[in-house]
């Protein structure tokens, strides 16, 4: 569970965190000021944690990837299942951005940093690999944040 501290603060959640951070802190602003960039932005994150997360790492990543690295069997029917909701995520993230190069549309916001590790992951496994390729969208927005300075230096050992 990500926690976080800050001079007496405590606060733990993803969104939560990176939201605070980027509002207490200096630096570029990653949540836009804009109403309706601003909601596309939260609508991704909301994705995100609603049906992304757990689908796309713990069903899908976790099953395929980490389990046999740690000698246990992929649970083929939780993966089977995942597949389709995967899918559907991907879509949605599609549809969120528009045409913008990010997510959320032009400028690089909170959804990027907060999506990129999950589907960094999800590609890993073969069956992540093939839905991102049916989505150029999202396949092309994942090589140009994995380019990112932030990116190379967190790179999995998975990778």
């Amino acid at each position: 569970i990500p926690a976080f501290e800050h001079d007496g603060f405590q606060l733990y959640e993803s969104t939560a965190i990176a939201r605070y951070i980027d509002a207490a802190f200096d630096g570029p602003r990653l949540q836009p000021g804009e109403p309706r960039p601003q909601a596309r932005m939260n609508q991704a994150l909301n994705v995100l944690d609603s049906y992304g997360y757990r689908t796309l790492v713990w069903d899908v990543f976790v099953e395929r990837v980490r389990a046999p690295a740690t000698g246990r069997a992929s649970d083929e029917a939780r993966i089977a299942a995942a597949l389709p909701r995967a899918a559907t995520c991907l879509a949605a993230l599609t549809e969120i951005g528009g045409g913008g190069p990010f997510l959320a549309g032009a400028a690089l916001t909170l959804a990027d940093l907060h999506a990129a590790p999950m589907l960094v992951y999800f590609r890993l496994a073969p069956e992540g690999a093939a839905i991102i390729a049916r989505h150029p969208r999202i396949a092309a927005w994942l090589d140009m944040m994995a380019a990112r300075p932030s990116l190379a230096a967190t790179r999995s050992p998975l990778e």
